[in-house]
């Protein structure tokens, strides 16, 4: 799985991408809903704690990436909003759903498997980018977490918005 810095960081950019491009986005995408874009993208691997309970027992299961990482979660999120009426929970939850789906998709690109239907079915997909690569899995991740986090600093001070940020 790529690191915390990716899962966070890549919905932060395409919401504020969408904010900054998108005719009319300026006012409804505010930097509460960027951060909620952030900070769900990263809560699909609140599993993980599950894992390091279940091996510190002894135990072989494994649930990393089954209830999580998967698309159905994320749609439901995002078809909520279309009973909600209240705009700024709307936008609140379009950006957790955003931030969710985000995450499955850096995983099932970059490394391993992802079970985008479960628990509908198990059925696990994967292009596993990473292990095209001779180099570890660590210092790959670790260089992309570094890269994406410069360039998107760069990109924000150069259109002098960093301080949106700070």
């Amino acid at each position: 799985m790529p690191f915390a810095v990716a899962h966070i960081i890549i919905p932060i950019i395409i919401l504020n991408l969408i904010r900054d491009k998108v005719k009319g986005f300026k006012r409804k995408i505010t930097l509460h809903e960027i951060l909620i874009a952030g900070i769900f993208g990263i809560l699909p691997d609140i599993d993980l704690i599950f894992d390091i309970i279940f091996n510190s027992i002894g135990s072989d299961l494994h649930i990393h990436r089954m209830f999580t990482h998967n698309l159905v979660f994320p749609a439901i999120v995002a078809a909520a909003t279309l009973l909600i009426k209240h705009k700024k929970t709307r936008m609140v939850l379009y950006a957790a759903s955003l931030g969710l789906a985000s995450h499955v998709i850096l995983d099932f690109i970059i490394v391993g498997f992802v079970y985008p239907l479960y628990p509908i079915t198990d059925f696990g997909i994967g292009l596993n980018i990473i292990g095209l690569f001779t180099f570890s899995a660590y210092q790959i991740l670790a260089g992309l977490d570094a890269i994406i986090l410069l360039v998107w600093i760069i990109h924000e001070e150069k259109k002098k918005k960093i301080k949106d940020f700070i």
